[in-house]
């Protein structure tokens, strides 16, 4: 549209109103910017219009393509899209948009899966084929944003239906297409819910009722309307062979043609209200051509720069590039219920505020979704996982922490625990110390092992109550009255230490254990030895003499016994003092959730304490062995062999099992078992026969008594007084006892 002053002044032009393309307007405002004429365009959009320094007579009233940018990823953030691809037209309006869109992005952390450029020479099927092979390759980025312009975003719809790509994909479109629902055409299904952006307008009731009433009757002089009326009748005024001959009768009716029309008022008002402006401030009474001489391009421009003007929908102002701050209309493609299509407004971008508002109730989204379909390259990790960036800021790998590792802050790392933490239940960002475990009195085990252990210790007692009360018969004299007593006490000791095991480790129990442990095998076995000795070196001295043998009086027996004794506590003391048994933590498997509170005993304190015992038990087997052929009135060498022998057994399997264990538990529970087996060899085999024939099998008279030794026999040389103290007696012969003679006095 021309503004004229005075047909008669010769139709001098003082403004222009237009274009409504960018390209042909770039022209236009070189050629006129040559006139200082200014100009003002209701849809031109290119950025490079707002160069001032090319352009300084250019207005529009239309928001620049940056700012319609700008309004596009607002909606991609608002629907948290942080995976897109953009394909962009090959001319200055896809080029400069591409920059802009790629800054935002690189700022608020949008990853462009892809960045291609659309050719204008691209007019064949395999170049929109390799465009939708693009799309489908990159699908984790469901949104496609199309900054193109007709025929190339409905031509790579049409490829992506034939491929088979329905309502997957979620398409965003430039102010330059999609106006109408006739241009989805036969691409309906892959086009539903395309986000649409158009400059925002109002409505002009008193135009749209003007407009539909133009009639062809009076306008059919000009020649626009001439060819308007055959686009909205569909026919031909030329009478063309086989089109349709208009009807020249009737007026434009109803049209959706007035809806987008206050953009071009706008532009008509912006002058007429600064021409008025202008007049009012110079020349207030000028007409003719005072008034054209008093209206200059360059005055004008000036007005237009800095003026306030009352719009359609609003009182709006040129920024100082000659941009209006308007609003931008989002609106989607939609189908309604009764089967139609249509572009429906859903919302609108203020670029006064730069905020977006949005009517989610009235969004379709494509496949039937009743949310935004995610548009991501990279899903959040997820717990106790890490990421491992990839080339895009927004891609990532999750690979899952260790066991026993934590996951930092920021999620990119994770570290290993201390030494006996554990990553926190919920909160894989932090680590807890491990509870330990260990033996406590409420476990299967150590129940077992309680029980056993009181059992243990009533039967001790019961052997001291018994042996204490009845020292004086001959039996208990005959059995190394002094050793007896000993031995008792080392398996009460071995039993009450039970105890101790099933107690909180700490570094006062865990030097009881290892210093009660050994000690107490010695108190049962340092006896032991000496009585299988002191049998043995009495028959074998009986084959030869009947002179005694060194050292096997009470006295000297039991002084060698607390010697023993004494070198095993002086041992363990030393051992302990080198190395101090203490409460430690342990973690057996760094990976497993796992701590242990036991006892720490180095391996060569424990074996060289324990190796004390072992050569006790061995010098018991071996003595036990040596006098397995005593006749059977002394046969309790017998009982003594089957302990040992047992015993040995018993600790064959015990070392093994105890240093393979992998539990310090069980290592504990071994010791125990240990200790509870030994003690109840040792009672059944040493001292429940004797309190058997002391209570329950009487002694017959002397006078049917026989020999107690047969002649025959070399043990016939052995004095009796030394037999009835060696303790090697037989149950069998507690009559023989009877008649002995007394026991010598040590």
């Amino acid at each position: 549209m021309i503004i004229h002053i005075h047909a008669d002044l010769g139709q001098t032009v003082v403004g222009v109103v237009g274009d409504a393309f960018s390209s042909t307007t770039m022209i236009s405002a070189h050629l006129l910017s040559l006139y200082q004429i200014p100009q003002i365009s209701y849809g031109a959009s290119s950025d490079a219009l707002s160069d001032r320094e090319r352009f300084p007579y250019f207005f529009r009233t239309i928001l620049p393509d940056k700012i319609q940018v700008r309004a596009l990823m607002d909606v991609i953030s608002h629907y948290g899209w942080s995976y897109v691809s953009l394909f962009y037209v090959d001319d200055t309006y896809g080029i400069n948009a591409a920059k802009h869109i790629k800054a935002l992005a690189d700022e608020r952390n949008i990853c462009l899966a892809v960045n291609m450029k659309v050719l204008w020479s691209l007019n064949n099927k395999k170049g929109y084929e390799t465009i939708a092979d693009i799309i489908i390759k990159n699908r984790a980025a469901r949104v496609v944003i199309l900054f193109l312009t007709l025929p190339y975003p409905i031509r790579i719809l049409e490829t992506l239906q034939q491929k088979g790509e329905i309502g997957y994909f979620q398409f965003i479109a430039s102010e330059s297409w999609g106006y109408e629902p006739s241009e989805f055409m036969g691409v309906e299904n892959v086009g539903l819910g395309t986000i649409c952006f158009f400059m925002y307008t109002v409505p002009i009731p008193e135009f749209a009722e003007y407009f539909k009433s133009l009639s062809f009757e009076k306008e059919q002089n000009i020649t626009l309307f001439r060819k308007y009326w055959e686009v909205i009748k569909g026919c031909s005024l030329s009478k063309e062979a086989g089109a349709k001959e208009c009807e020249t009768n009737g007026t434009v009716g109803e049209t959706k043609d007035t809806e987008d029309v206050s953009l071009i008022l706008d532009s008509v008002y912006v002058f007429v209200q600064a021409i008025h402006n202008l007049r009012e401030e110079n020349c207030p009474h000028a007409k003719g051509a005072e008034l054209r001489n008093c209206v200059s391009g360059l005055k004008l421009t000036r007005y237009l720069q800095t003026g306030v003007f009352q719009g359609a929908s609003a009182n709006f102002k040129f920024d100082i590039y000659g941009n209006e701050t308007g609003k931008y209309a989002v609106r989607r493609f939609v189908k309604l219920e009764n089967g139609e299509y249509q572009v429906r407004s859903v919302g609108h971008w203020d670029g006064n505020t730069e905020s977006l508002v949005v009517d989610d109730d009235l969004v379709q989204w494509p496949g039937n979704l009743t949310e935004a379909p995610p548009s991501v390259c990279s899903q959040p990790c997820p717990a106790r996982h890490y990421k491992v960036q990839l080339e895009l800021p927004c891609c990532w790998e999750c690979r899952p922490c260790r066991e026993n590792e934590y996951l930092l802050q920021d999620g990119t790392n994770c570290l290993l625990c201390p030494e006996f933490y554990w990553p926190e239940n919920g909160n894989s960002t932090d680590s807890l110390k491990i509870s330990p475990r260990y033996l406590k009195i409420v476990d299967a085990f150590a129940v077992v092992l309680v029980l056993l252990a009181t059992i243990g210790v009533v039967q001790s007692l019961v052997i001291l109550y018994f042996s204490a009360k009845r020292r004086n018969h001959q039996l208990i004299k005959a059995c190394s009255r002094e050793l007896s007593f000993i031995m008792p006490l080392g398996i009460l000791l071995s039993c009450v230490l039970i105890y101790n095991t099933v107690a909180v480790p700490t570094n006062i129990t865990c030097y009881i254990r290892h210093f009660g442990y050994h000690v107490s095998l010695t108190i049962i076995y340092a006896p032991l030895l000496l009585r299988t000795n002191r049998i043995y070196r009495i028959f074998e001295n009986g084959k030869k003499t009947k002179k005694q043998p060194l050292l096997v009086t009470a006295k000297s027996q039991i002084f060698i016994s607390c010697c023993l004794i004494a070198v095993q506590m002086i041992i363990s003391v030393i051992w302990a003092s080198v190395r101090s048994p203490e409460a430690v933590l342990v973690m057996p498997i760094l990976t497993e959730q796992y701590v242990e509170l036991t006892c720490k005993l180095e391996t060569t304190t424990f074996l060289s304490s324990l190796g004390c015992n072992v050569l006790l038990v061995f010098a018991c087997t071996y003595y036990a062995f040596k006098t397995r052929r005593l006749p059977d009135n002394f046969n309790e060498s017998r009982f003594i062999g089957f302990c040992v022998y047992t015993t040995c057994f018993m600790w064959i399997a015990f070392i093994p099992a105890y240093y393979t264990a992998n539990s310090t538990i069980y290592k504990t529970v071994f010791l125990s078992m240990t200790l509870v087996f030994n003690s109840a060899v040792c009672t059944l085999c040493l001292f429940v026969p004797k309190l058997y024939a002391l209570y329950f099998i009487k002694s017959k008279p002397p006078a049917n008594n026989v020999a107690v030794v047969p002649l025959q026999n070399p043990m016939s040389r052995v004095d009796r007084s030394l037999i009835a103290t060696s303790g090697s007696t037989s149950i069998g012969t507690v009559n023989s006892l009877s008649t002995a003679p007394p026991v010598p006095k040590h």
